[in-house]
């Protein structure tokens, strides 16, 4: 908006060519308006040298063509006030709100330059923690799982050769499986150290608020009060000329007394407009009239600028109505031959222009606040933002790790020891059992580097891998295959499984159909373990707006396979529960009848 400026100049320059050719807009109302807000309007981008200048051209510039067209009426220096007010006022307005605004633009840039600081400072905690886990993972887990695949590939080759000693490494395979799920707990044990933190939203910003207002600040007396109060010295002089009506002092006096009220106006606005316009209703009606004085103008503008930049729009518009009703009554008490009604119009809307400038200077000022408390909040948060990442790392980690590490563990430990006991009885069950073995073992190391590269994925593009944001992004049908995977991870853990879809099967959410598969092979899992050779009955129950996993085992049945002790990682419930509630979704874990049942209740 260059152009605002020259033609705030160009309008006055036709106003002053148009009294010089005997035309009357110079003095009219709806000139002085146009004037005063294409002044408003140059201010809010101009900067303030130029501003100045061309504010000084512009009232120079029609303090002349009033001159002739009315030279009798005020003298030169009293329509170079009346313009000068008319147009650096408002002028001075603009450039305070511009000011503001330009300010809050640079706020919202540095609050975008810290997000992205600490976005980064994020990722970079992520990164660090999840290299420190795979580190471990791959010297202790992954390392020992890789013994595994080579004790039962060698106790397959022995089984042709030297059969007697093939229950050794049958044995060795069972140990190595042993020592990694103690090396598992290990793992899990220090990432469970610190306390997962609840989950957020993602991109949110920690900023305090509080629930009352902040306390009005209290003003020393500063550079800007003695400005207000020096605004009424014009008035002071111009009522204290010859000419004026009553004594010089008194009008003085009562001039200065609206200067002061003016500095009460900037802390108490109610106060300070009743003081103002009771100091002016006496001095209309005794001493000089101020409607007719051109000073007055200058307090009559800043009253209402200043009543705008209250605190709360209340207050403000309050403050406006009485400042009006105000102006109301000074006007009925000029005296009839200094009363001109036909100002009133214009003066009341250069007044509401002047407090709709305060009202905009004012939002821009809380705006500017806001920006600042939230970019100092980013800025003092950001190294505590950096670990909670680093806590929920840990935590996704942890599941992630549980969910493959011990599921793997569990079945090679309970098949190289069904493999061991059927070796002197069935050999081809026990090589069934050594082959399920050697695949798990490996699947597992496969599953280990696409879980932590998952996590990598995952936190380049959200720090709350199981939220309903993420999850609702995509869908995945809980359909046949999935659920004969979960059937055969039954078989090779020597259950009877029978799974059962009730209600009406649809696709579900990629994270719900993700927790859902992991809690029904978990609770296989868990039954392998603690109740080997069971049957276990799975429900998928579409039941409204929620998908109900309902897993109930029989009780141990030692008759059909022989008995592996196995002791778990200890966090198996834990990472159920987290994953369900991660989804805003329940889980409920007992004893039912000699079994035990798990019912999972997720959003579908």
């Amino acid at each position: 908006m260059r152009w605002l400026l020259p033609a705030l100049v160009a309008v006055c320059a036709a106003l002053w060519i148009d009294a010089l050719a005997g035309g009357g807009l110079a003095g009219g109302a709806p000139a002085v308006v146009v004037v005063a807000a294409l002044s408003l309007a140059s201010g809010l981008r101009a900067p303030l040298l130029p501003l100045a200048v061309a504010g000084a051209v512009s009232a120079a510039l029609l303090s002349v063509a009033d001159q002739v067209l009315e030279p009798t009426r005020f003298t030169l220096a009293s329509d170079g006030v009346f313009y000068s007010v008319v147009v650096l006022a408002p002028a001075l307005v603009g450039w305070l709100i511009g000011s503001r605004n330009r300010q809050v633009a640079e706020l919202q840039e540095r609050r975008r330059a810290l997000e992205i600081r600490r976005g980064v400072a994020v990722r970079v905690a992520r990164a660090r923690e999840r290299d420190r886990v795979e580190r471990r993972v791959d010297l202790s887990l992954a390392g020992r799982l890789r013994r595994v695949v080579l004790d039962a590939r060698t106790a397959d080759e022995l089984a042709a050769s030297e059969p007697d000693r093939v229950p050794d490494r049958l044995a060795a395979v069972e140990q190595t499986a042993r020592e990694a799920l103690g090396e598992l707990r290990e793992v899990l044990g220090v990432l469970h150290h610190v306390r997962s933190p609840q989950s957020r939203e993602p991109g949110s910003v920690p900023v305090a608020v509080s629930a009352d207002p902040p306390p009005r600040p209290r003003r020393r007396f500063d550079l800007i009060d003695v400005a207000l109060v020096v605004a009424a010295v014009p008035l002071a002089v111009e009522t204290a000329l010859p000419g004026h009506h009553g004594p010089a002092a008194a009008n003085a006096v009562l001039s200065l007394a609206q200067g002061g009220a003016l500095v009460l106006v900037r802390r108490r606005e109610l106060p300070g407009v009743v003081l103002l316009l009771a100091a002016a209703i006496v001095q209309t009606a005794f001493l000089s009239p101020l409607p007719p004085t051109v000073s007055w103008l200058l307090p009559g503008l800043l009253t209402p600028f200043l009543v705008g930049l209250a605190a709360t729009r209340r207050i403000a518009c309050v403050g406006i109505a009485v400042l009006v009703a105000g102006v109301a009554l000074i006007t009925l008490a000029t005296p009839a031959a200094h009363r001109a009604l036909g100002g009133f119009a214009p003066g009341l809307v250069m007044g509401v222009l002047a407090w709709a400038g305060g009202r905009l200077a004012k939002s821009a000022e809380v705006r500017a606040q806001e920006l600042r408390g939230i970019a100092d909040e980013l800025d003092r948060t950001r190294e505590a933002e950096a670990h909670l990442a680093a806590a929920e790392q840990r935590a996704e980690l942890a599941r992630d790790l549980h969910d493959v590490g011990a599921h793997a563990l569990t079945v090679v430990c309970l098949q190289s020891g069904a493999a061991r006991a059927w070796w002197s009885r069935d050999p081809g069950q026990a090589r069934a059992a050594l082959d399920a073995v050697v695949a798990v073992a490996n699947g597992t190391l496969a599953q280990l580097g696409e879980s932590l590269s998952g996590l990598a994925r995952v936190a380049e593009t959200s720090l709350a891998e199981t939220s309903l944001a993420e999850t609702s992004r995509a869908e995945t049908p809980l359909d046949g295959a999935a659920l004969d995977v979960l059937a055969g991870i039954g078989r090779v853990l020597g259950l009877r499984v029978d799974i059962a879809v009730t209600g009406q099967s649809r696709p579900v959410a990629d994270g719900v159909a993700r927790v859902a598969y992991r809690v029904v092979q978990e609770a296989l899992t868990n039954a392998a373990r603690y109740a080997g050779g069971s049957s276990v009955q799975v429900v998928l129950d579409f039941a409204g707006d929620l998908l109900e996993v309902r897993i109930i085992d029989s009780g141990p049945d030692t008759s059909s396979v022989p008995v592996v002790a196995v002791t778990g990682s200890g966090s198996g419930l834990r990472g159920m529960r987290e994953r369900v509630e991660a989804l805003r979704g329940e889980l409920h874990a007992g004893p039912s009848g000699r079994g035990f049942e798990i019912l999972a209740r997720l959003p579908a």
